[in-house]
Formats: structure tokens, sequence, C-alpha cells
């Protein structure tokens, strides 16, 4: 059997750990530095909820932001998990800021650069813990996303 069967798609990730996304449009967002979402025309506060494991009393919560373009309606779980594994994977490849900036052109002296490589990586390890290391490691090895 290839690779490509044992994928998921998207829907059967989101079924299969019960997430759930919730969100309301705002002005701005607030979770990340204005110049990196200064091209988007729409900003979203966005909530996944997934249910509760082990011991944990209830659904648990993991707020984001969310930026589109005029044509975006409203984000999808789809949208916040492509965008979500993107950050992430940027994370896990990079051998610290240097690579990870270099990566996206960008320097790596920069104090922005190096704010938002801060900020991404410490939301990628929430969004690790969120989703737990089996669904954390599906997300960014076991979808097909043009499914």
């Amino acid at each position: 059997m290839s690779n490509t069967e044992n994928l998921l798609t998207t829907d059967q990730f989101v079924e299969r750990w019960g997430l759930k996304l919730v969100w309301e449009q705002v002005d701005h967002r607030t979770d990340i530095a204005p110049h990196l979402v200064s091209w988007a025309a729409k900003h979203w506060a966005c909530t996944i909820i997934r249910p509760p494991r082990g011991d944990e009393g209830g659904d648990q919560l993991l707020e984001c932001g969310f930026s589109g373009g005029k044509a975006v309606e409203s984000p999808t779980l789809y949208d916040i998990l492509y965008s979500m594994s993107v950050d992430a994977l940027g994370i896990e490849n990079a051998d610290g800021v240097e690579d990870w900036a270099a990566e996206f052109g960008d320097d790596p002296k920069d104090k922005d650069t190096r704010a938002t490589y801060k900020s991404v990586k410490a939301f990628t390890q929430r969004w690790k813990e969120f989703l737990g290391e089996e669904a954390y490691q599906q997300l960014l090895e076991g979808i097909d996303w043009d499914a």
C-alpha cells in the first residue's frame, strides 16, 4: 500500500479527533504583528474545540486568529488546519531562527522576524499540546490536502 493510501482527508481528520470551529469576524488581529497580515481584507478570532482526553474536565479550547482576502467569506477548519500545519512544519523543519528566516527570505537579525519566529514557535507548541502527539503528527504528515 502506498503512503497516499494511508492519508486522511481533512474531513476524516476532523471527524477522527472531534474538532469543531467557532469564529467571530473582528476588525484586526491581536495575536500577530500587524505587518504580517496587512494584505488581508478580513480577520477572524477563532476557537478550535476538541473533546476532552483522559481526566480533562470538558471540551478543550485553542484560540487563534485567521486572516483572508476579500473572497474568503469565513474561515473553515480546513483553512485553519492547513495554515497551522504549514506554520508548524516551518518550525519543525528549521534549525533555529536563522534557518527559519532563510526559508522565507527574511533577515534573521531583524527584530520583527525574530519576534515572529518566537510567536510561531510558541503557538506551534500550544497547538501540539492541544492536539496531542498522535493527532499533531498526523496533521503534519498524514493529511491529503488535495483530497
